[in-house]
């Protein structure tokens, strides 16, 4: 996943993913048609949950060949998916690191200033040094931020010593006493940010699954988000959205973690539920050509008795009809936003 994804984005684009294959693995069939097959969105963001369907059909390989358990891809799994934590860390100390991501999303310019070296002769690229951690807390508050900059240093060192062989500033074999602590590297800042994008998506995930979704992501996705039913948020309706759902501080933090700076594309189901999103496709495809493109044809399917609604063993019956392969009691849970364990038309197409 890191060769695939170098610039540790969430999600891998073609084009790097192409670059990877051909000059890191040398892998010699045709990528383009193998990241169209895993990019199940069709929307050329390859996400490590639909990367991880590699890892899947390697421990099948693996079981069909009688291959022994131990395997590289799989023993990192875990690590690759999320940062690792650290249980000694203290809230005092998570809630600077976070402010300091906030404050880095407006005033990166002026951090970048500290690290910068004069470039070496004519024509000569610009060089990035590494600093004191005293002179990185007095530049801080140099620039406006009156949070607890001692305190970001060590978030910065602690993630960085945990976490940075995933965005490969840090080589994998390192041991916590290779990083040393009196100094500050743009590296480690960079990896830091990355982090604490991961963990606020992260977070916001299990805020729309759980507590606001009872269990689906596409209930929340339609209750706070997609109110309109377009199929797309915008950043205006995030923003607005992110009071109820609990991330108001951290929007730009987010939205950086799923898009790049320059990138004001609007959000999609994709971008929070791969699985979910390609669940909702597959039924709704399968519904519709068997209605023959007619919604009240579809309708009808899912409503043969015409009582005004359906219920969960009725649609789960449809589901098989249709030879839908995803998980019917998600996506029925998704699709009853009313909570009230059943469906009708108005919920299928608002």
């Amino acid at each position: 996943w890191q060769v695939l994804n170098p610039n540790a984005q969430s999600f891998a684009r073609m084009s790097d993913f192409l670059r990877g294959c051909s000059s890191r693995l040398a892998f010699p069939g045709n990528a383009e048609l193998l990241y169209m097959g895993l990019d199940v969105s069709g929307q050329g963001r390859l996400w490590y949950e639909e990367f991880e369907y590699l890892g899947f059909l390697f421990e099948s390989m693996k079981r069909t060949l009688n291959l022994p358990s131990s395997g590289q891809f799989l023993t990192r799994k875990s690590t690759m998916r999320r940062p690792r934590k650290d249980p000694n860390r203290t809230p005092e100390d998570i809630e600077a690191g976070a402010s300091f991501a906030r404050f880095a999303l407006n005033n990166w310019k002026p951090i970048l200033e500290l690290f910068q070296d004069e470039p070496s002769g004519a024509g000569g690229q610009r060089q990035y040094r590494a600093v004191k951690a005293f002179d990185f807390v007095r530049w801080m508050r140099t620039i406006g931020f009156f949070g607890d900059s001692e305190a970001v240093v060590r978030e910065i060192h602690r993630e960085f010593r945990m976490n940075g062989h995933l965005f490969g500033a840090l080589s994998p074999d390192a041991r916590p006493r290779d990083v040393d602590e009196e100094v500050v590297t743009l590296s480690q800042v960079q990896c830091y940010r990355r982090c604490r994008g991961v963990v606020a998506r992260q977070s916001l995930i299990t805020t729309m699954k759980v507590k606001r979704g009872f269990g689906s992501m596409l209930r929340c996705w339609r209750l706070d988000l997609d109110k309109d039913g377009d199929g797309v948020v915008s950043r205006q309706q995030f923003e607005s959205a992110s009071h109820v759902l609990g991330c108001e501080k951290d929007v730009g933090v987010l939205w950086s973690a799923m898009r790049s700076e320059a990138d004001q594309d609007p959000l999609e189901l994709w971008d929070f539920s791969p699985g979910e999103a390609a669940d909702l496709l597959d039924f709704a495809s399968l519904l519709i050509v068997e209605a023959q493109w007619d919604l009240n044809a579809a309708w009808r399917f899912l409503d043969p008795m015409r009582t005004g609604t359906v219920d969960y063993p009725r649609f789960r019956s449809s589901c098989e009809d249709l030879g839908f392969e995803g998980d019917p009691s998600r996506l029925f849970k998704g699709l009853d936003s009313s909570g009230k364990g059943e469906v009708w038309l108005e919920l299928m197409d608002p």
